[in-house]
């Protein structure tokens, strides 16, 4: 529903929506975002630690946990300007869908894997993630 707004000078303004449906909106925008970044903080979670579980099952050797949890950390950290910049340029809502989308399923493919490259995928492609769910949030 909008409604009419007298600007300056006695000239209608934009419509405006009402309050009621940006109450809702905020509320859906606020809680996926929060349920990204909850998503995006556990798997860092589960692999710091679980990452010796799989450096065992993948007979890494001694500095196989170092490595794998190294690799997984800086691959998020690398690319997680660059999921900022994707938001300005495509928009948050956009990047957002699509980052949590490919990660799910990177995720899962992960949770196949039988060698410590596919451990990492998942970190690549929660990057935008991140960013996103902090501009998706502010917008509430």
């Amino acid at each position: 529903m909008r409604a009419l707004v007298i600007g300056k000078g006695g000239r209608p303004g934009p419509p405006r929506r009402s309050l009621e449906v940006d109450r809702r909106s905020a509320a859906g925008r606020l809680l996926a975002s929060a349920l990204g970044s909850a998503l995006a903080m556990v798997d860092t979670t589960v692999m710091n630690v679980g990452g010796l579980a799989v450096t065992r099952s993948l007979d890494m050797g001694l500095t196989g946990p170092a490595w794998l949890v190294n690799g997984y950390v800086l691959s998020f950290a690398a690319l997680l300007l660059l999921g900022g910049a994707l938001a300005t340029r495509f928009g948050a809502r956009s990047v957002y869908t699509v980052g949590l989308t490919v990660f799910t399923v990177s995720s899962l493919i992960a949770g196949l894997a039988t060698t410590p490259a596919g451990c990492w995928p998942p970190a690549c492609s929660k990057a935008p993630v991140r960013p996103c769910s902090c501009r998706v949030r502010s917008h509430c």
